[in-house]
């Protein structure tokens, strides 16, 4: 597979794109051949959502995404879940195939997608200051960070998920989001799927988060303390049980995303986002984007995250 930068227009303004193609077309099956992979977008294809409901217009339709779909249809063996969230609402979307596990996508053919919401969306007001190197900014944003467990042993899965301005870690069994009445039901019979997991400490506001399937542990970025952390998600939810792995002012400022690979390296960018939202650009003549990588085992080694 072959990473390919393009440039697509979003708001007048010019945005730079990293699209992931296929080698080669004809030997799709052998490149594809046991992956399993999870889709995570910051925004997905198709119609933004605008802060006005209009009725018969959705936010995700086949029109407006046919490359895509395409995409998603000759890789549905190996896509095991999609993921989008940042749409400066207080939702999240997962998509699965409700009928058929196997090929856990949308049905396309049907444009079959609902909208879930629920109170644990939402920020809280309390924690939506955040301070970035010399920066002090106040966010709204709802939910951002999600992440997918591994099954358990009925076959099913939990997703984690978490507000950026917030302190605390929710969940919610991956069925109820697959099953379109569970999902949608008002009341009692929706609202007590979710839990609140609990408190992960004072400043501990992240963006990313990701879950580790081999151990079980969930990491997440540390806004507004420049680094990552972890928990293991054996243990109860609490401060003690959240240990802060790295920690940099310089190098870690503003991480703002992170995934943990097959081969169980757990990779971190970080961009300085405040600094150029907020003091109008970047300084070209510093390093304003870093990567960097490490092995999950030898991150939580002695810390309360081991396994």
């Amino acid at each position: 597979m072959k990473a390919v930068l393009e440039t697509v227009n979003h708001n007048c303004k010019s945005i730079p794109r990293l699209t992931l193609v296929p080698a080669a077309c004809e030997n799709n099956k052998e490149f594809a051949q046991g992956l399993q992979v999870y889709l995570i977008m910051s925004v997905p294809p198709g119609v933004f959502e605008s802060g006005l409901a209009i009725p018969g217009i959705h936010w995700f339709h086949q029109k407006h995404n046919r490359k895509y779909i395409v995409m998603v249809q000759e890789f549905r063996d190996i896509i095991m879940g999609q993921f989008a969230g940042h749409h400066h609402t207080d939702t999240f979307r997962v998509f699965y195939n409700k009928n058929d596990l196997a090929n856990p996508f949308c049905s396309w053919e049907a444009d079959e997608a609902w909208r879930v919401t629920h109170h644990y969306f939402h920020f809280d007001p309390l924690h939506g200051n955040h301070r970035v190197e010399d920066v002090n900014f106040q966010w709204t944003d709802g939910v951002f960070g999600v992440a997918l467990s591994r099954p358990d042993a009925q076959g099913e899965r939990t997703v984690f998920f978490h507000a950026l301005s917030s302190l605390r870690v929710f969940s919610v069994p991956a069925g109820v989001m697959r099953n379109r009445t569970a999902a949608l039901a008002a009341g009692p019979d929706s609202y007590y799927h979710y839990r609140d997991l609990g408190f992960k400490g004072n400043d501990t506001q992240a963006t990313a988060s990701y879950l580790d399937l081999d151990t079980g542990v969930l990491f997440f970025t540390q806004l507004n303390c420049n680094g990552v952390a972890c928990w293991n998600t054996q243990k109860p939810l609490e401060p003690a049980n959240v240990h802060l792995l790295v920690s940099d002012g310089e190098r870690f400022s503003f991480p703002n995303d992170l995934k943990v690979d097959a081969e169980g390296t757990l990779w971190v960018l970080t961009d300085r986002l405040p600094v150029y939202v907020y003091k109008g650009g970047l300084d070209p003549n510093t390093v304003n984007y870093r990567i960097f990588s490490a092995a999950v085992k030898d991150l939580i080694k002695g810390t309360v995250c081991e396994v």
